[in-house]
């Protein structure tokens, strides 16, 4: 169960909307103080490996078939909002899509939305 203390990637395609988005229900709702967004992208190999390291908890934020990164299966959870249809981290439909996503993370509700990663 994800907890404050935790430290947490949010991550998605471009790092600019979804894993925005996640970052910040988790910064400002929650007062995560330890969690970053990013892009798979924009992002090189090693600055992605440091980053999957520092972290406890790895969301990424999209769908399962976009993405083929090496991330280590215990830490990673995918959160199957699909893609980018949003265009602002902000838009009202992806918050409310991702609401329940986190208080499932955060063992405040049982949902099937949230889902260890098992292959990567």
């Amino acid at each position: 169960m994800l907890s404050k203390e935790h430290k947490v990637v949010c991550i998605c395609r471009r790092g600019q909307v979804r894993s925005v988005a996640m970052r910040n229900i988790l910064a400002d709702r929650y007062g995560f103080l330890k969690v970053i967004a990013c892009g798979w992208e924009n992002n090189d190999e090693v600055t992605l490996r440091m980053l999957f390291d520092w972290a406890d908890f790895i969301l990424v934020v999209g769908r399962g078939s976009d993405w083929n990164l090496n991330i280590p299966p215990k830490k990673t959870h995918l959160l199957n909002v699909g893609r980018d249809r949003w265009s602002r981290y902000d838009h009202p439909e992806l918050l409310a899509i991702l609401a329940p996503l986190v208080e499932n993370l955060l063992g405040k509700e049982v949902s099937q939305l949230s889902m260890p990663c098992s292959t990567v």
